[in-house]
């Protein structure tokens, strides 16, 4: 165990020290962390990197999106991250599974609405900006921390619109807080 973690060590110094650097979303020629050493000597550790950080800025970027939130918990998963040091396997997974999470959760084929109506807050006092019909396939784009008699409030799109729906009203297998999670 300690002499694999010596022979990364050895590679991370060697990879300080080459040319050979590779684009992360990060200056590493300021990298101090292993766990960014590791992402800035390894092609595909610093391509996941990149896209990661695209995809950040993209949901930053987006109107419906508690910034502040995010930024926070971006701060919380980069903590996690750092813990990897080493381990090329561990940033590998974690990195991939936080590009997962800036996906949307489902696709159209996979979730669909009981029908009702969409609103523009996660609320039923919220104004409502339109409506889907039974069954009509949607895209759950993000679940809320707001809950409603046990079930989330999600952002979807339906009919062109972009708002919220209850999820007691929707089937979206696998995602917790929906009618059909279970």
């Amino acid at each position: 165990m300690y002499l694999a973690k010596f022979f990364v060590f050895v590679g991370i110094i060697v990879v300080s020290f080459s040319s050979s650097v590779y684009a992360a979303s990060f200056d590493c020629h300021k990298a101090t962390l292993v766990s960014e050493r590791l992402i800035c000597g390894s092609k595909d550790l610093s391509n996941l990197d990149v896209k990661l950080n695209q995809l950040y800025k993209q949901e930053l970027n987006k109107t419906y999106v508690n910034t502040e939130t995010l930024v926070f918990e971006q701060r919380e998963w980069l903590k996690k991250r750092n813990q990897c040091e080493y381990s090329f396997d561990c940033l590998k997974a974690l990195i991939t599974q936080r590009i997962a999470e800036f996906k949307p959760i489902t696709t159209q084929s996979a979730a669909y609405s009981w029908g009702g109506k969409l609103r523009a807050e996660p609320n039923l006092t919220s104004k409502q900006v339109g409506s889907t019909k039974e069954r009509q396939a949607i895209v759950v784009l993000q679940k809320t921390p707001d809950v409603m008699n046990g079930y989330a409030w999600f952002l979807i799109e339906a009919n062109g619109i972009t708002a919220y729906q209850w999820g007691g009203i929707l089937c979206a297998p696998g995602i917790t807080g929906s009618y059909c999670a279970n």
